[in-house]
């Protein structure tokens, strides 16, 4: 489950292994271990991945199947246009909530 939520975190920031690793300071093959769940991140680490990306811990260790976004700094109409997206891309995956 770990080894799962940092490959999609990583794909949400749209980053290479190579790039998420120097982003966290760990090397490329230790990145590689964890999302192969050959090995686990120690807690410590879990926490710098949550606050190096903007989201919660319990998302990276499948405490949460919700994926928060770091809103600080935006306007309120940038909110407004997220949480319309969001809305939209729910309806299309599951039609039968409308």
């Amino acid at each position: 489950m770990i080894s799962e939520n940092i490959k999609i975190l990583r794909r949400i920031n749209s980053l290479n292994q190579k790039n998420f690793a120097k982003a966290i300071g760990v090397s490329i093959k230790r990145l590689s271990n964890w999302e192969n769940g050959i090995d686990i991140p120690s807690l410590e680490m879990i926490i710098k991945i949550a606050d190096t990306f903007k989201t919660s811990t319990d998302f990276i260790l499948g405490r949460s199947e919700y994926y928060s976004v770091y809103t600080k700094g935006l306007k309120r109409i940038e909110i407004s246009h997220l949480r319309h997206f969001v809305q939209d891309l729910l309806a299309r995956s599951n039609p039968d909530n409308e």
